[in-house]
């Protein structure tokens, strides 16, 4: 990765310290690689977008859920959440204590076993209330991504989403590019986030792997 730093250096207000400038003209190179390079799959608020968040156990998958819709929302977007995980005990706990804070809906229920039920129930309801962004948390997993993979596929084809998102935890370094892999022969179309970044010197490993994946 060729990086000029004289660029950044004219661009940069006066007086910035030099760790300043090496650290923008990393973080613009990343965008630059990571970039598709075409816009996302995520509609404009005139339509109705579905997005379907997978993970392993760990990964703080609900966290991510009500940060990716607050994110949203800061665009004008309407989100709203479906936990869709009827395999991990207390999974809709949790997901209603985490977006109680950022007043986020939730639909989810506490004897329906079926996810690809739950889901479409919670799709259902949320587009009848001019929802325009719909956040689907599904079963995790400890580890067996590849039926995890298998499974989600099935619920995917009847659910259609618009994006389907793998969240990683970042502390698995490298090893990200191999259920990256397993992700992405399981959805053609798809995107990553990984979490637990900040403080985690496995994170430079698992982003490096994605990005050559």
């Amino acid at each position: 990765m060729e990086i000029n730093i004289q660029k950044f250096i004219n661009d940069l207000p006066a007086g910035c310290k030099d760790g300043k400038i090496i650290q923008q003209a990393i973080f613009s190179e990343l965008c630059k690689m990571l970039d598709p390079g075409k816009s996302g799959p995520v509609h404009q608020r005139s339509e109705c977008s579905v997005v379907m968040l997978i993970g392993l156990h760990g990964c703080e998958k609900e966290t991510v859920c009500v940060k990716y819709a607050r994110y949203h929302r800061r665009m004008s977007f309407k989100p709203a959440l479906v936990c869709a995980d009827t395999f991990t005990p207390g999974a809709l706990d949790r997901l209603n204590h985490v977006a109680a804070k950022a007043k986020v809906p939730v639909y989810g229920s506490y004897t329906e076993l079926n996810p690809a039920k739950v889901a479409m129930k919670g799709i259902e309801k949320f587009k009848s209330k001019n929802r325009d962004l719909i956040i689907v948390d599904t079963n995790s997993r400890h580890k067996q991504y590849y039926s995890l993979f298998e499974e989600m596929s099935q619920i995917a084809k009847i659910m259609k989403p618009n994006l389907v998102i793998l969240v990683m935890d970042s502390r698995i370094g490298q090893a990200a590019s191999v259920e990256a892999k397993a992700f992405k022969q399981s959805f053609h179309a798809g995107s990553v986030i990984l979490t637990n970044i900040r403080g985690n010197t496995k994170a430079s490993g698992a982003l490096s792997s994605l990005v050559f994946t």
